[in-house]
């Protein structure tokens, strides 16, 4: 396994999901409404809109989504990281359509879809360069951080997206929880997994 630091990894998945060739002072498209806030203050313009938006959908979807319990699955279940691993060769994404979900928000007045595109389990939802545990290398072969982005644009929806950066249950220097004041950042292991680097 290629071992990248969080910080690069964090600035390639930014590199990756931010607009190509969007203009700094041209306001993204869902803040049409704030356009002259936003030359002035881009921070303001958000949080305006976020105000008035009030309501949204936040999706969490992932390997996890597989066994239907829980986006905690691999830290709850104490799942190892080669076991978990596994299930990326039955992740199809069958059932993900992203005009569906942005219809069913749009039903539903919400202004926007937030999408967990890298949860705790490090797996991504994205073409990325950065690692190789993504959904392009899994019987879906599909970028869904691109597909959504691409659904609420077209039906004018507001698009964010989550990345855990601080909890990664699989990267082999992720503080344990004997040597940290948090106790979620790597699973209970007992005995203690060899995925992971030892703790001196």
């Amino acid at each position: 396994m290629t071992c990248i630091a969080r910080r690069d990894l964090l600035a390639g998945a930014c590199a990756e999901l931010a607009s190509p060739g969007a203009a700094a002072a041209q306001a993204p498209y869902h803040l049409r409404e704030h356009a002259d806030t936003y030359r002035r203050d881009p921070r303001q313009a958000s949080l305006d809109w976020f105000r008035a938006a009030k309501f949204g959908l936040f999706i969490h979807y992932g390997l996890y989504s597989l066994e239907g319990r829980h986006e905690w699955l691999m830290f709850r279940e104490k799942i190892r990281p080669r076991e978990y691993a596994k299930l990326a060769a039955r992740f199809k994404a069958g059932k993900f359509d992203a005009g569906a979900i942005c219809d069913l928000a749009i039903e539903a007045q919400m202004k926007y879809v937030n999408l967990v595109a890298k949860h705790c389990d490090s797996f991504c939802l994205w073409n990325t360069r950065q690692t190789d545990f993504n959904s392009m290398n899994t019987p879906a072969r599909r970028d869904l951080v691109a597909e959504m982005a691409r659904a609420c644009r077209k039906r004018g929806l507001g698009f964010f997206v989550f990345y855990e950066h601080g909890f990664d249950w699989r990267h082999p220097h992720g503080p344990a929880p004997w040597d940290w004041m948090a106790t979620a950042v790597r699973p209970a292991y007992d005995p203690p997994d060899d995925w992971y680097a030892p703790p001196e």
